[in-house]
């Protein structure tokens, strides 16, 4: 596949900032609402508190086409430029952390879904999970179990060469087992969203929706496929179930313990 069908695949960021829902029964349209879409937090970037400054003057240098500085040094990328700290002028110093060849090592903390909430999951990346061994398979079914049935939030903390990342195990809604990285807690600025807690639902709100999701249109496969100009580029036909492996499955083969 060429470079460019690869960037058309990725797509781009979502531009759209309000969304008017509704849906079709019949062949007649039912407003359903209208909704703002925001970015749940945005990542604090290393430009908003550095600057990038000329290696021999220190001096901000002038774009022309390249980095050109007043002290007559001229520079083709912003790579080859300095970063600095903007309070104090001192060099930016990415330490690479400490890393193990082979399987990184991850640390394990759990916290109570009730504590979790005064703090912004804002996701990064979806990344799938597979168990290497019959005692791992058993473990991740525990830990699934915690988060469903004991409202526990299971946090993976490791390093990756220059950045500390932090996990989240969680359940996707196709009942995939994934890590979802999330925004740490400190490098995030948080914007205004919605929540809402189950708690206090009445059996009046669950008739009403139960009448409510009658009228909402049913998906089917091609609901879930994209029919814009990426589809021309896309390198296979959805094959999702194939690929999925069954926990339950896994752990049926292993002999029980005695």
């Amino acid at each position: 596949m060429s470079t460019g069908s690869t960037l058309l695949l990725g797509g781009e960021k979502l531009r759209l900032e309000k969304l008017r829902i509704s849906t079709t029964i019949a062949g007649m349209s039912m407003a359903v609402g209208e909704i703002k879409v925001a970015t749940i937090a945005k990542r604090k970037e290393l430009s908003d508190y550095t600057d990038l400054v000329c290696p021999s003057c220190g001096a901000t240098p002038s774009w022309k086409g390249g980095y050109d500085c007043s002290c007559g040094q001229h520079y083709s990328h912003w790579s080859k430029l300095k970063r600095v700290w903007k309070e104090t002028v001192e060099a930016v110093v990415m330490a690479k952390l400490k890393t193990e060849k082979g399987a990184t090592p991850a640390q394990l903390y759990r916290m109570d879904k009730e504590k979790f909430l005064q703090y912004v999951d804002a996701a990064l990346e979806d990344y799938g999970v597979v168990p290497l061994d019959e005692a791992s398979a058993r473990n991740i079914k525990k830990l699934i179990i915690a988060i469903e049935k004991f409202k526990q939030v299971v946090i993976l903390k490791f390093n990756d060469t220059y950045e500390e990342r932090i996990a989240v195990l969680t359940r996707s809604l196709s009942d995939r087992i994934i890590l979802r990285e999330i925004q740490p807690a400190n490098l995030v600025e948080v914007v205004e969203t919605l929540r809402m807690s189950l708690d206090g639902i009445t059996e009046q709100d669950i008739q009403q929706t139960e009448q409510f999701i009658q009228t909402i249109a049913v998906a089917d496969e091609e609901t879930l496929k994209a029919h814009d100009y990426r589809a021309k580029f896309a390198p296979v036909e959805a094959q999702a179930t194939a690929k999925v492996l069954e926990l339950e499955q896994i752990l049926a083969k292993v002999p029980p313990a005695k």
